[in-house]
This record gives C-alpha cells, structure tokens and sequence, in this order.
C-alpha cells in the first residue's frame, strides 16, 4: 500500500502500521471494523434520534403559536385598514380613549396618551398583553368609530406581553 502525503504523522503511522506482525494488523482491523459501528451509533444516531423525537414534541405548540399569531395580526390588519365615519376633535378623541383605557386597567405612567397636532391620540405602553390589546382596539372600533393610524410593536421578556406605541384616529379622518 503507498500512501501519496507529505503530512509527517500520516507517515508516522503508516510507517507504525508496515512495522506490525500480519496477525496485528488483522486484530487491529478486526477491532476497527468492531468500533466504528459502536462509535458512529454512539456519537451521530442516537443523538440525531433524541434531537428528532425533541422536535416532534416541540413543533405542534410552536406551530400552533404561529397560527394563533397569523390570526391576531389578520384581525389587526383589519382593525386597521376599517374605516368608519366619526367626527372627533382632539380632546374627544383623547378622551373617550383615555376612558377605555382606564377600563382596562391601564393608567400612568404604564400607559401614556398625548394630543399630537393632527389631532390624533399618541398612545405608550410598555407592557400590555396583546389579546387584551386587539379587544382594546377592536372596542374602539365598534363602539366609537376610532380605529388605529400607526402602531409598533414588539415582544416584552414575558410571554403574550407587548410594548407599543402609535396613534388612534377618528374613521372620518382617513
């Protein structure tokens, strides 16, 4: 057997290897061919079994999750883009926001409400569960014709908790 490398342990080894007895050579292989199946089952199958049976009882909750998530965001998607006829000034608008809010259980400083120019309500909120946030919105919606201008959104360290801010505008004004 000739061995074409210029790594000096390879050829250290292959040099061992010539130096062996026929009979070694074949225990040595005899245990090789014992090993290597042992080993391969021991280091790649079993945990590429475990990682396999690991995902398949994680992936139907995630799964699951994403629906429920495509769900929420179709239904805000359609708060936002529904527009109903309302005439609110400013402070009406304000107002009957700042009072759903507080029937919510929201108040400051957790949830902040500003006048802007257009008059348009800013709203801030640093922790609010996002299904209690859809009923809030969709509320609005119905009952007062006040539907959302802008909103950003993104994930709290606890789970089905949010951090927002946008604006809420009358229907009429869009």
């Amino acid at each position: 057997m000739k061995i074409i490398t210029n790594n000096p342990q390879v050829l250290k080894l292959a040099a061992r290897w010539r130096a062996l007895s026929a009979s070694e050579q074949k225990t040595l292989s005899w245990g090789a061919a014992i090993l290597l199946p042992a080993l391969i089952y021991a280091l790649l199958w079993q945990p590429a079994f475990i990682a396999v049976g690991k995902l398949q009882k994680n992936l139907p909750p995630l799964r699951a999750q994403l629906a429920q998530m495509k769900i929420q965001s179709d239904e805000f998607q359609t708060l936002r883009q529904h527009a109903q006829p309302a005439v609110l000034d400013g402070a009406s608008l304000k107002k009957i926001v700042q009072n759903a809010a507080t029937q919510q259980g929201w108040a400051a400083p957790a949830f902040v409400l500003e006048l802007t120019e257009q008059n348009d309500v800013r709203f801030i909120a640093e922790s609010v569960v996002f299904p209690r946030l859809l009923t809030f919105l969709r509320d609005l919606d119905a009952t007062h014709h006040i539907r959302v201008g802008t909103i950003s959104v993104s994930p709290s360290s606890a789970q089905g908790v949010v951090k927002i801010s946008g604006t809420l505008t009358s229907g009429a004004e869009q």
